[in-house]
């Protein structure tokens, strides 16, 4: 009972205090009808936050992928890349070169590849994309020893194709097995004067670049390949990155042939219909 009485007397000094003051209330009752109580506007302000945060988040997530997938496509990663170049690159230059002076790299924009020149001035470099080494001594070796193969290679070729006078290796080791090895072959502008159908055209860049590799022999593991052929129905080009260990095959190099428009023909193809009387 006591506390009915309570409440009566609560609700009496309600309406008293409306009746002094009748125009405080009516502002309230607006307030209120327009922005609700205070509980409800912090949980919409709570709501809001909350949305700001996880577009916040997913916005920074974009950001860094963004920067991982530029990183990755360059071969570059800050701190971490230039420690794992230069312990690959002594950990190579101890076992092939009998160095153990310190390795310190710098990462090279140009080509993608972080750099360091030994105390004899021969370049080492690492790629982080596909964990491989270059070595410029060891390089050099490698295409002092093809150009002298080459000239034996290219005479088992019909006499109506024409090489260039030496081709070009580009050899990378694997970082983890130093017997593993990538090379690229550059054969540049081969002319062939044999009259030939557009089919048959279409298919003698691949079939000279089968061939040659072949003939290389297993000594070397080509995997990519530069390759410019020409003859009286257009010039060609293949050309296919040494990424991976894995050999060329025949299907690749036909996939890779690219014939060239009209427009891009040099001046040097032209003269060279002309004097075989192609024109």
């Amino acid at each position: 009972m006591d506390i009915k009485d309570e409440q009566d007397k609560q609700e009496k000094r309600k309406r008293e205090e409306y009746n002094k003051n009748p125009m405080i209330n009516f502002a309230d009752s607006i307030n209120r009808s327009q922005f609700g109580d205070l509980k409800g506007l912090t949980q919409v302000g709570c709501r809001k936050k909350l949305r700001g945060k996880i577009i916040g988040v997913f916005l920074i997530m974009l950001i860094l992928a963004a920067v991982v997938s530029f990183c990755y496509r360059i071969g570059f990663c800050p701190f971490l890349g230039k420690i794992i170049a230069e312990d690959k690159l002594a950990a190579y230059a101890k076992v092939q070169m009998q160095s153990t002076a310190p390795i310190q790299v710098k990462y090279n924009w140009y080509n993608g590849r972080y750099i360091c020149s030994s105390d004899n001035e021969s370049v080492l470099s690492y790629r982080l994309q596909n964990n491989t080494i270059y070595d410029e001594s060891a390089n050099m070796q490698v295409n002092a020893e093809v150009k002298e193969f080459y000239k034996n290679v290219v005479k088992q070729f019909p006499v109506g194709l024409i090489f260039p006078e030496h081709i070009t290796m580009w050899s990378t080791i694997n970082a983890d097995n130093y017997a593993i090895k990538a090379q690229r072959l550059y054969l540049l502008e081969v002319y062939n004067v044999a009259n030939l159908s557009d089919t048959e055209s279409d298919k003698m860049p691949a079939n000279i670049a089968r061939d040659i590799i072949a003939l290389m022999g297993e000594k070397y593991n080509i995997t990519g390949i530069q390759l410019i052929y020409a003859d009286q129905n257009g010039m060609y080009d293949i050309e296919i990155s040494a990424d991976s260990f894995q050999p060329l095959e025949y299907e690749q190099l036909l996939k890779a042939t690219q014939k060239r428009s009209e427009k891009e023909l040099p001046s040097s193809y032209r003269e060279w219909l002309e004097n075989n009387g192609f024109n």
